[in-house]
């Protein structure tokens, strides 16, 4: 099939679709252990243990992930130090960023702002948000 012919305006995603695509994107760094989440993170029981018995999940306690938009919402909104209130507040600078541009940052982020083979979540949320505050400068300026 040639695709050559189609053009489609694909608007960029909204907040909470930034949110999912930024939390995806960083639960596959700690699932593959280039993040690390402690328990201490943020709050009592953590946003870490959120999902570890749910879908996707892999066995073992040390799985833990950044909780959902809708659980971040019901259970961490008021914990501002929590992974999922911090990650919620990145997402507010990257409105007008690309699917695409958002699936790379978490990535690029932890390769450019962090030292070491691996990184603490509040380490990889710090390096996210520099690096949105450079995607954000490079769009001021005209540069892609």
């Amino acid at each position: 099939m040639d695709r050559v012919d189609l053009t489609q305006y694909l608007p960029n995603p909204c907040a909470r679709a930034t949110y999912e695509i930024l939390r995806s994107s960083l639960n596959e760094l700690i699932r593959c252990r280039i993040i690390t989440v402690q328990e201490t993170s943020g709050n009592a029981k953590g946003d870490e243990d959120v999902n570890s018995g749910g879908q996707g999940a892999t066995a073992g306690p040390e799985c833990h992930s950044i909780a959902t938009f809708a659980e971040m919402n019901v259970r961490f909104y008021n914990l501002p130090n929590s992974p999922s209130r911090m990650l919620w507040d990145i997402v507010s600078r990257c409105e007008g960023f690309s699917g695409r541009s958002l699936r790379r940052i978490p990535v690029l982020a932890v390769a450019l702002y962090t030292h070491g083979q691996s990184c603490s979540i509040e380490e990889a949320l710090a390096a996210v948000s520099l690096a949105v505050n450079d995607e954000n400068m490079k769009s001021r300026h005209g540069k892609s």
